[in-house]
């Protein structure tokens, strides 16, 4: 029965593996082939490169944060106006609602005509407000 017993245990350590696989053994680890010239040349020139940007990318970004902040600013306007056409693309498929909106535009623009258009003196009040909000935007000396 002992000798029952050995035969199975040795039978569990030793694995057999098909000839086709990896006999190598798992998790270990494998030394890597060396590398061929043109491996070996664009692993150099990829460590220039990073040597390069890592050297000159902070004082690019230093010298040119207006710039930066610029073209930042720039991209959130874009984002902006492209949602904000998206949004106004799906309210107008809205059965209702184009049409609502169109009557409030033409009622508050004929209410704006009659208001400040019809007389010399409302013109004149609408220009001097024109020229209050362009001085609080732009400032005195504009």
């Amino acid at each position: 029965m002992e000798s029952e017993f050995q035969n199975v245990e040795t039978k569990v350590g030793q694995v057999e593996q098909p000839s086709s696989l990896n006999t190598e053994p798992a998790g270990g680890i494998v030394p890597s082939k060396p590398l061929s010239t043109d491996q070996a040349e664009l692993q150099e020139s990829v460590t220039q490169i990073k040597q390069f940007l890592l050297s000159t990318l902070p004082n690019l970004i230093s010298e040119n944060q207006q710039l930066l902040s610029l073209s930042g600013l720039i991209l959130i306007g874009v984002i902006f106006t492209y949602l904000t056409v998206a949004l106004l693309d799906a309210i107008n498929h809205i059965p209702v609602v184009a049409p609502l909106l169109e009557l409030v535009g033409l009622g508050y623009s004929l209410w704006f005509a009659w208001r400040y258009l019809r007389f010399a003196s409302t013109r004149k009040e609408l220009a001097a407000e024109f020229e209050s909000l362009k001085q609080d935007i732009l400032g005195e000396n504009s």
